[in-house]
């Protein structure tokens, strides 16, 4: 038995794109949303026959795919963002492969591609990521970006899944926005000092724009390329970064300021 876990808040056709394709592949879907407000999410969910729990996020990402992880049914679980699709192709091959996995595998990592625009990213965003968990063996752990801690051995799979991070710029930044801000909440830099913080502020996008745009070739993703890189790879960091240094000189005395 497969079940798929969705976490949710919020979310429109990216949803129910993503559901279609898994929808004939899972034996259950649980969703654990975050109080949508957007009457549509849920009714999406519930058109795939989904099992809704509704929890607080509370900036804990980890939490809600733990509830998920003991709520499920299923043997194997599946994670699966809005925002993804997940190929025909793929979904057979996990649902034909699963039963067949050795005792001693406990979590199964597939490909993850990013379409930037409407163009699959061929090297500057194609990752592996841990998908599959088998059911009791696998545990997230941290608020923001979660970890993931494995009770046995993880097996890759060249499948593939597409994520489709950016719908407009706009909407972008403001998932950056929540996320930096959730990892300032958690003290994402609390080792740094100013001096460090100020180089890192300079000296981080010459380094990833060398390592993911020149070293690794990126540049053969075109412009979509060089996008994905600026803004998951740069902007993001840099604008924690700035968060971080505004947030330690407004605690500077008042005198130290002018």
């Amino acid at each position: 038995m497969i079940s798929a876990m969705v976490l949710t808040h919020n979310e429109d056709w990216l949803l129910e794109r993503m559901l279609k394709s898994i929808a004939d592949y899972v034996d259950e879907i649980i969703v654990i949303d975050d109080m949508s407000t957007n009457p549509r999410t849920l009714e999406i969910c519930r058109q795939y026959g989904a099992r809704i729990i509704r929890e607080p996020l509370n900036g804990d990402f980890s939490k809600q795919r733990n509830l998920a992880m003991q709520e499920a049914q299923g043997d194997w679980i599946l994670k699966a963002d809005p925002d993804e699709v997940f190929p025909e192709e793929t979904m057979k091959e996990v649902r034909a492969l699963c039963p067949s996995l050795g005792e001693e595998v406990s979590c199964v990592s597939l490909l993850l591609y990013q379409v930037i625009y409407g163009k699959k990213l061929g090297i500057a965003g194609v990752e592996h990521t841990r998908r599959l968990f088998r059911k009791g063996r696998v545990r997230f752990v941290g608020a923001v970006h979660p970890k993931i801690e494995i009770d046995g051995k993880e097996q890759f799979l060249p499948l593939e899944i597409l994520h489709y991070p950016v719908q407009s710029i706009r909407q972008f930044i403001d998932k950056i926005n929540l996320y930096t801000d959730l990892l300032l909440k958690n003290n994402y830099f609390a080792e740094y000092s100013l001096s460090e913080l100020k180089k890192e502020l300079l000296f981080f996008p010459l380094k990833i724009f060398w390592k993911n745009y020149i070293k690794k070739k990126g540049y053969r993703d075109g412009i979509e390329g060089l996008l994905w890189i600026f803004l998951s790879d740069i902007l993001n960091r840099e604008m924690l970064l700035l968060k971080e240094i505004e947030q330690r000189l407004k605690k500077r005395p008042q005198e130290d300021r002018l």
